[in-house]
């Protein structure tokens, strides 16, 4: 119970501070792409840049996670069926 009231003060805190970055930071930057352009604020691109990457890295940080998992079921089911054998006989 206190461990989440921590979690919720840290994610209000940290939307405080990204509330005052982007104060800090209203300069508008135009990025070009290969397809268009996009002028936002400069915050906006940090934070969205940072947030990008964060999912980025769970996404590929979990993937050996998942097949570790996959591979661990696929073993246990070996094994049962080999436990079954052995008491069978």
């Amino acid at each position: 119970m206190i461990l989440h009231l921590f979690y919720y003060l840290f994610l209000i805190l940290v939307a405080i501070l990204i509330g005052f970055f982007a104060n800090l930071n209203p300069t508008i930057v135009t990025i070009n792409y290969v397809v268009g352009q996009l002028a936002a604020p400069i915050s906006v691109l940090i934070v969205s840049s940072f947030i990008t990457g964060f999912l980025l890295a769970i996404l590929f940080l979990s993937l050996p996670l998942i097949i570790t998992r996959y591979k661990n079921r696929s073993l246990k089911r070996k094994l049962d069926k080999v436990n079954e054998q052995l008491i069978e006989n």
